[in-house]
């Protein structure tokens, strides 16, 4: 790899292909597409393949990813929930491609992409680095199977989450030095800080009062997202702080058992206002005075408690997951035990002091611009493929 002053490959020297075995806009795509541009910025030959379905559809990664200058490979069949000609078919048309482009470093990012890449790579004629990114922040399923995969073909593993790539090295007997954990990232100028010009517009149109305190709650509405303990909770704050408002933004097919219904039978459905989709998200999420995110979803990043952040909104959480790493309790959020209770105190907390607000604004969104940018994720993962090529 022929290097300039920067660390930065510049001569095209690494090639790098990228494999994602989904279609879909959701999940850890965004993220994928950020990191394969923000590569390509730096000079590096990187390249993506993902599947795609239908391209005339804009939810599906292959456009999205070339609204945002990256073209992606979608010669490969990559159907995640695998019929066995597929695979046979992509094991076959990824060796050749790998071979042809003479790619140095293959990075994964699904199982079905690890299982694929993995065995093309591994049955090659010429050496290729394999890189899994765990994107879950908890740790892998860790089968047989699994360890098999890892010791034929994982030269390198990718985390966000400490104790979760720490479990990983252990069920999936991964050696210490192929460990690397790094930072997430989001799109810092579009979750920029706090700005009052749309917060009335804002919070009009979604039916909230100027006065009113609102939580807001970012989630799809499902049983296992603990929304009667967010609802427990605003019963209970509303006694000592009744300008208390929760606004939930999210879509699902459970609204009525999980939201309609409890607020009901808690004589609270009055506080409590929904939205399936806004127009300007981060607008809104600028124009709420605090965010409530108690279980981590499909995303096990807590993308919206980071935006939240980035944002300038004050966080609650609970203690699950990812989400005892990513706050620092009292000094870029409240981390609550879950308990309506103890929610209901922080809410409280917040309602009464400004200036507690203030200082858990500051430094989260401090803490959004020195952690979470796409630059600095980049320069740390072309340093992984550097020093698997050295």
């Amino acid at each position: 790899v022929d290097l300039n002053g920067d660390g930065w490959a510049r001569d095209g020297g690494m090639r790098v292909l990228h494999l994602y075995s989904d279609y879909r806009w959701t999940g850890p795509a965004e993220p994928t597409v950020s990191l394969v541009q923000a590569l390509q910025r730096k000079g590096l030959d990187v390249r993506f393949a993902c599947s795609d379905r239908s391209a005339k559809d804009h939810k599906r990664i292959a456009c999205r990813a070339a609204d945002l200058g990256v073209a992606a490979i979608t010669d490969f069949k990559l159907s995640r929930y695998g019929r066995p000609d597929h695979l046979a078919r992509d094991l076959i048309g990824l060796g050749q491609y790998l071979r042809n482009e003479r790619i140095d470093v293959l990075h994964t990012h699904l199982s079905h992409d690890h299982v694929l890449g993995g065995l093309a790579a591994w049955m090659g004629k010429r050496p290729i680095r394999v890189v899994r990114t765990n994107h879950k922040a908890r740790a892998l399923r860790a089968g047989m199977g699994s360890r098999w995969l890892f010791r034929i073909a994982c030269d390198a593993y990718l985390g966000f989450s400490d104790q979760a790539a720490r479990r990983d090295q252990r069920d999936l007997d991964l050696s210490e030095q192929n460990i690397h954990v790094i930072n997430t990232t989001i799109d810092l100028q579009r979750f920029s800080m706090r700005n009052g010009t749309a917060r009335q517009s804002v919070r009009a149109s979604l039916g909230l009062e100027s006065d009113d305190f609102v939580v807001v709650l970012v989630a799809r509405m499902q049983r296992h997202r603990r929304f009667g303990l967010a609802l427990e909770a605003l019963s209970l704050a509303l006694t000592e702080a009744p300008q208390l408002r929760l606004l939930i933004l999210g879509k699902g097919t459970y609204r009525h058992t999980v939201v309609t219904e409890p607020a009901r039978r808690l004589g609270i459905a009055d506080r409590v206002a929904m939205a399936l989709e806004v127009r300007d998200y981060p607008q809104t999420l600028r124009a709420m005075d605090t965010l409530l995110y108690l279980v981590p979803g499909s995303d096990g990043t807590c993308r919206a408690v980071r935006e939240a952040m980035a944002s300038g909104v004050p966080v609650m959480v609970s203690p699950r997951g990812f989400l005892s790493e990513l706050v620092s309790h009292d000094h870029t959020g409240l981390i609550c035990d879950e308990t309506p209770q103890s929610l209901a105190d922080a809410m409280v907390r917040l309602v009464r002091d400004a200036e507690l607000r203030r200082r858990l604004s500051r430094a989260a969104y401090e803490h959004a611009q020195s952690h979470f940018r796409i630059d600095d994720q980049a320069q740390a993962v072309a340093a992984v493929y550097e020093k698997l090529l050295a």
